[in-house]
């Protein structure tokens, strides 16, 4: 199929969102107008700026230029669009474990000295009514915060 003619069946087939419609819509008609296809797909990209359709316009100004087989060249841009999704994915995945795993491993010693206190609460004696004890515990408290906020930067993926 034409790139007119795909651009045509995708519209028509209902299968797409409203927004994919307005756009490829806007696509068609620039195309129709006698603008390039790649600038068109350009356009669309500076008004959803998703970097899937500038690649695309990109690889569309290619062919314009320099002509080839454009099917093998888009499958190839299909598997590293594929690849790429893949992997970010798999990041999410494991950024969401290390997560869940900070959760342990913060509460645990939550739950011990909770449970120390209710359970036994000559366990501390009166350590924490004592300055030094205050302080230990501040600077406790202190790392412990630390660590969550540090942890969760190292995690978030950019």
């Amino acid at each position: 199929k034409s790139i007119n003619n795909a651009i045509t069946e995708a519209i028509e087939s209902g299968n797409i969102s409203k927004v994919m419609f307005r756009e490829m819509d806007m696509v068609k008609k620039e195309i129709f107008t006698g603008r390039k296809i790649s600038a068109a797909f350009m356009m669309m990209y500076d008004r959803l700026k998703i970097e899937d359709i500038k690649m695309y316009a990109e690889t569309l100004a290619v062919f314009e230029e320099a002509g080839g087989n454009l099917i093998s060249v888009m499958k190839a841009n299909d598997q590293f669009a594929t690849s790429k999704l893949e992997i970010r994915n798999a990041q999410n995945i494991f950024a969401e474990s290390q997560k869940s795993s900070q959760k342990v491993v913060i509460g645990i010693p939550l739950v011990m000295i909770v449970g120390f206190f209710l359970f036994n609460p000559s366990f501390f004696g009166n350590f924490y009514s004592t300055f030094i004890g205050q302080v230990i515990a501040i600077i406790a408290i202190s790392v412990l915060i630390a660590g969550v906020y540090l942890s969760n930067k190292l995690a978030k993926i950019e």
